[in-house]
């Protein structure tokens, strides 16, 4: 947004609290004393008290609002967030407010030293300001709660696109014909030099099918059933590829969640995208840091790749958005292609 457009808003914003105040002053004050409100004196004197309530209550419940936003975020929880904004907000506007009718007050009671008539006089005024204030309040803080509610709504259908894409993308790269084919090529040369290890082999390939089509209903798995999965992926990867592929896994917490299919998918985007021959192995770490685990490969991308739909990371970070705070990243670094991705 153009520092026009902020502006235009802001001064939008003073207008309508000043109009608003006024307003609703000027309607208190009929009610309350009847047609003389509208002598000149009287009509100007409830109009600037009036904007001067506005300008104490606005600017400070909307910092408060601000500030409470940064604490307890809408989008984590409108309901909570929508409570305390209100008490909060009805605590400040009703100290505050007493305390400027004290002072507006003051000087007309010091006079006759009528300390009883100065502070119902004082309490009279806070509580209609105070009203007023909360039925405006509420009702934005409605619309911004409702706002955040359908944003909820719309983020959570995303979340479910989002991890049937990922199912999608999963299942398609398992049953896409390259995979098959490197699959049966190197299951059929182990049949029949090494039986063993081709019995070893299928059962690793079950696994691998197995783990996608249970996950399906799970919106987070624990890392060490996802590290299970790539342990068993890169062991017919390793048939493949042979000493071109060299993979270092680190010490991790097993406790720790991720989203299903992520871990493998970073394997997998690896193996997709880099170049691995016998000159260009590909070295591919992974690790714990700080609880963000962490994917690095030397970057060697290939000028021809397999037919993909470039979103495996964007659906990654998508699907953890509803868990944390943190933010997926990616790219080459010092000639490494890493991904950092929170664990939950």
């Amino acid at each position: 947004m153009n520092k026009k457009k902020v502006i235009g808003r802001a001064l939008r914003n003073v207008a309508f609290i000043l109009g608003m105040s006024v307003a609703f002053g000027l309607l208190f004050a009929f009610l309350f004393g009847g047609f003389n409100v509208f002598e000149s004196s009287r009509m100007v004197r409830s109009a600037l008290y009036s904007m001067a309530i506005g300008v104490i209550a606005w600017s400070g419940n909307e910092f408060l609002t601000r500030w409470a936003g940064r604490r307890w975020p809408w989008e984590v929880n409108p309901g909570a967030t929508f409570r305390r904004v209100v008490w909060i907000c009805l605590l400040y506007t009703s100290v505050s407010i007493s305390l400027f009718n004290f002072l507006y007050y003051y000087p007309w009671g010091a006079a006759g030293v009528n300390w009883q008539r100065l502070g119902e006089i004082v309490l009279i005024n806070s509580l209609v300001a105070v009203i007023i204030t909360v039925i405006i309040l509420l009702a934005v803080f409605v619309n911004v709660f409702m706002r955040y509610w359908r944003e909820g709504l719309q983020r959570e259908e995303q979340y479910k696109r989002d991890l049937i894409t990922a199912q999608y993308e999963s299942l398609r790269s398992h049953v896409n014909p390259h995979f098959l084919f490197n699959s049966l090529s190197v299951l059929t040369s182990l049949v029949e030099t090494e039986p063993p290890v081709a019995v070893k082999f299928i059962r690793k390939l079950a696994e691998v099918y197995r783990y996608v089509l249970d996950m399906r209903d799970r919106e987070l798995v624990m890392l060490s059933e996802e590290l299970s999965l790539v342990h068993s992926f890169l062991f017919m990867q390793r048939y493949r590829f042979g000493d071109n592929l060299q993979v270092t896994i680190g010490p991790m917490n097993p406790a720790a969640r991720v989203v299903p299919l992520s871990v493998q998918m970073l394997v997998e985007n690896a193996l997709k995208h880099n170049v691995v021959t016998d000159h260009q192995p590909l070295a591919l770490t992974l690790v714990e840091e700080d609880g963000w685990l962490v994917c690095r490969n030397n970057f060697q991308p290939r000028e021809l790749i397999e037919p993909s739909s470039g979103t495996g990371l964007q659906n990654i970070a998508g699907r953890l958005a509803p868990f944390t705070t943190r933010v997926m990243t990616w790219g080459v670094e010092s000639n490494c292609f890493t991904v950092r991705m929170p664990l939950v």
